[in-house]
């Protein structure tokens, strides 16, 4: 087995990391037997998507889906290997993480669904729909995430009622991926110098996948902003 370490110094390069996993489905991907039901989860950028298998296992198996493996972050050796036994591979609208697709699917015959980047209530309730249509689940696949994400809603409406209307100060060069995560929990994000309020540090949007990524920005803006201490403390002084 070899990988193309020599082309990964060439600063013309456009995606060294997308080039070696290419190599591994080249060189370490071998045909298997399909596993009926089953699906791949192939995302990019590569280092981010830590700690999601479990996640992504519940839900999928919540669907009736079998998770087979997961092409982001730091895969194994192994899970790589069993890769190509997948029924269905659910690829992130992105670039990079198509043409792994592209390439599995010209390898090994494995059909691909384009799915949202999963950050925030909308899109990840988007990418569980879209793969439970493509894996045959119809309406009541749909109906089942549906109820997903009006629970989620619900759940943090319930447990940070203090987001609600707050407005905070996000870097000079906000990210958009952040503004609309805040958005959804009813924060409204400027860039600093035009928002009045605090200003944040929170993680980078990669770290806050799927529902509980959204459950995590929460908890972290309660802490960040005092949001349940200045509701109680309003009430308080009424």
């Amino acid at each position: 087995m070899f990988l193309p370490t020599s082309g990964l110094a060439d600063k013309e390069a456009a995606d060294d990391a997308t080039d070696v996993v290419l190599a591994l489905v080249d060189q370490v991907m071998r045909p298997g037997r399909r596993i009926a039901g089953s699906v791949n989860f192939i995302a990019h950028p590569w280092p981010a998507y830590l700690g999601v298998r479990e996640e992504l296992a519940r839900c999928f198996g919540a669907l009736g889906i079998r998770l087979n493996s997961v092409l982001a972050g730091s895969p194994s050796l192994a899970e790589i290997a069993r890769a190509p036994r997948a029924a269905l591979d659910v690829v992130v609208s992105e670039e990079p993480a198509r043409r792994v697709g592209l390439r599995m699917r010209e390898k090994f015959g494995i059909p691909f669904v384009l799915v949202p980047r999963p950050l925030g209530l909308t899109d990840t309730t988007r990418m569980f729909q879209l793969a439970a249509e493509a894996c045959g689940k119809g309406a009541r696949g749909a109906a089942q995430v549906e109820l997903w994400r009006r629970g989620e809603l619900r759940r943090l409406a319930e447990e940070h009622p203090g987001l609600r209307g707050r407005a905070v100060a996000l870097d000079r060069r906000p990210d958009p991926d952040l503004a609309a995560l805040l958005a959804e929990l009813g924060v409204r994000a400027a860039a600093a110098g035009r928002a009045r309020g605090p200003r944040l540090q929170v993680r980078p949007p990669s770290a806050l996948l799927m529902y509980s990524g959204m459950r995590a920005l929460a908890a972290e803006l309660d802490a960040e902003l005092g949001s349940r201490f200045f509701e109680t403390y309003g009430a308080y002084c009424r």
